[in-house]
């Protein structure tokens, strides 16, 4: 264990809130100074006022003397601290200690806290009350389950003198509760010390995981050798700041983990994190980790990372950073047969992640969850026909992501998908054309001093060029790759071309223009030599001509047998 200007092992609690030492979030106190006080203790009752902030973003705080911030000898509020709602509170007597007595005061300086932050001497502890903070930080008067009733008043008034153990017992999600105390009622008046203040604030702090922020990066190509495509889930959640005893220090937190379960379809291939500021290593191989800060383990579509005890510590060295965060990167794949049966639905995969950013949390399983990502995968059909509507098997197809690459057989998978006997032709596990990154994309509008032939600026929009690679029987392949989009909302349209070749759109907004209004439904083959009937080698135009020929032949040669025998017999 180590510090950040106090050691992880130094106690979370100590004895006593006094007008010596009562700082915000501290957990020691010290027995008040009776020796100066003249007076005697006159009040039979007083209030505690309890104001919970969270300090995740706060920078150094002052030292608090139990007066009231803002007011002369109380603390200031740290700069960029927040209010914290949520927070139930229980305040217990410790019956058997009068503070009305020298001899009280000697048996309260004697309390102490045990490492779990439960009152180690014997003593008695009262009927709990509780009050639950509101919006306001103040804990208001509750019932046990943290409810803050109606009209509700602040909690923790017209307590009788004497010493209390406070505890927090419901912490909302992501927020890591302060250590318990002790506080007495009474305390000395730093300001007078020959008073009793009967009204005592405390401010004990809070370390909130504020945001747990999980992205998506899915607009990587489709990869043809592997069959896959590549998915990266970010998720940035906040360095916890555990406020130490003295000003401006924070301890390690007691535990830190992040899970996150992928959707089916989407494997987890590789793992990291990071932390502002630190090195932050992985733990590899077998044994006991000790020099490494973080473990991950992939169980199926499940992926936790947790932090080490030599991690832990590295979290508090950065926690000395205002706005520290931490990092997890998850590299995936996202297979070509996903969304394989849909047809021409989408499948919207969603999922969460979630931060346990101490001990609590993770036995409790209360972390704190990011808001769901989105990716849009599907896929569509379409009918290989002829000019008669009639199917047709046998036509091969490839997808391309430009017509560049279709004319040059670069297409984003190997095989090719086949018409079937009805000339239905189906692709599969495509992602929506118009989605990436968890928004929605167009394919980018041009700048007047952009090319005039457009092709595609928003490489996040994809348009996929359906290329015939093989003709059905009969048939002529088709002369060019045909542009489609498979939309978010399951559709897909056909995108117009001019007579360039070039994409249409709106040229202020990206929008694609469309042929016509209708779904892509189907593409047409033509006949062979676009059904023109060729001449035929021997048929009857060039049969006559033989037959003359071979007549005169025929004529030549027995002219010239009978010449021979004449001249045989002169």
């Amino acid at each position: 264990m180590k510090t950040h200007g106090l050691r992880r092992g130094v106690a979370a609690v100590g004895a006593l809130f006094t007008a010596l030492a009562l700082s915000l979030g501290a957990t020691t106190a010290a027995q008040a100074d009776t020796t100066t006080v003249t007076p005697v203790i006159t009040e039979q009752t007083g209030n505690l006022h309890i104001t919970k902030y969270d300090t995740t973003n706060a920078g150094p705080s002052a030292e608090s003397t139990g007066i009231k911030a803002g007011e002369t000898g109380g603390p200031a509020v740290p700069s960029g601290a927040e209010l914290i709602s949520g927070v139930t509170f229980s305040v217990q007597k410790l019956t058997d200690i009068d503070l009305t007595t020298n001899a009280g005061w000697t048996a309260a300086a004697a309390i102490s806290l045990d490492a779990n932050g439960d009152v180690s001497t014997n003593t008695n502890l009262g009927t709990a009350s509780y009050g639950t903070t509101d919006s306001t930080g103040v804990p208001k008067v509750s019932t046990v389950a943290g409810v803050v009733e109606t009209g509700a008043t602040n909690a923790f008034q017209n307590l009788e003198v004497g010493v209390y153990y406070v505890k927090e017992t419901i912490t909302p999600a992501g927020v890591t509760p302060s250590a318990p105390f002790l506080v007495t009622i009474p305390i000395t008046d730093p300001t007078n010390q020959n008073n009793w203040l009967y009204d005592v604030y405390v401010y004990p702090k809070n370390s909130d995981i504020r945001d747990v922020v999980k992205t998506v990066d899915d607009a990587a190509p489709y990869d043809a050798t592997s069959q896959t495509q590549a998915i990266t889930y970010t998720i940035t959640t906040d360095v916890p700041r555990n406020p130490g005893t003295t000003s401006g220090t924070f301890v390690d937190p007691t535990g830190f983990k992040v899970t996150d379960t992928l959707p089916t379809g989407v494997t987890p291939d590789e793992v990291t994190a990071a932390v502002t500021s630190q090195t932050f290593t992985e733990c590899t191989g077998s044994g006991t980790p000790e020099n490494c800060d973080y473990t991950v383990a992939i169980n199926s579509q499940l992926v936790t990372v947790t932090v080490t005890d030599a991690g832990l510590e590295t979290l508090g060295d950065a926690a000395a950073t205002a706005d520290a965060k931490v990092t997890v990167t998850i590299t995936a794949t996202v297979a070509g047969t996903i969304a394989s049966t849909l047809g021409t639905e989408i499948a919207g995969l969603s999922n969460t992640a979630t931060v346990y950013p101490d001990a609590d949390s993770i036995t409790n399983s209360s972390g704190k969850t990011s808001e769901a990502v989105l990716t849009k995968w599907g896929s569509f059909s379409f009918t290989k026909q002829n000019s008669d509507g009639t199917g047709l098997a046998g036509a091969e197809f490839k997808i391309a992501l430009s017509k560049a690459d279709a004319q040059a057989g670069t297409f984003i998978r190997s095989a090719a998908v086949t018409s079937t006997d009805n000339g239905t032709v189906t692709i599969t596990g495509l992602r929506a054309s118009d989605f990436a990154n968890g928004a929605s994309q167009s394919l980018g509008a041009k700048t007047s001093d952009q090319e005039t032939t457009y092709t595609q600026l928003n490489d996040n929009y994809i348009v996929y060029w359906l290329t015939e690679t093989k003709a059905p029987t009969g048939y002529e392949l088709l002369a060019e790759p045909i542009p489609v989009a498979l939309l978010s909302d399951g559709t897909v349209k056909q995108i117009a071309q001019d007579a360039n070749g070039a994409l249409q759109y709106d040229a202020s907004t990206g929008v694609a223009t469309y042929v016509g209004t209708d779904n892509f439904t189907s593409i047409t083959n033509v006949e062979k030599n676009a059904g023109f009937t060729l001449p035929l080698t021997g048929g009857s135009g060039t049969a006559a001509l033989t037959i003359g020929g071979i007549a005169i032949l025929a004529a030549v040669l027995v002219v010239a047998r009978r010449r021979r025998a004449y001249e045989a017999t002169v």
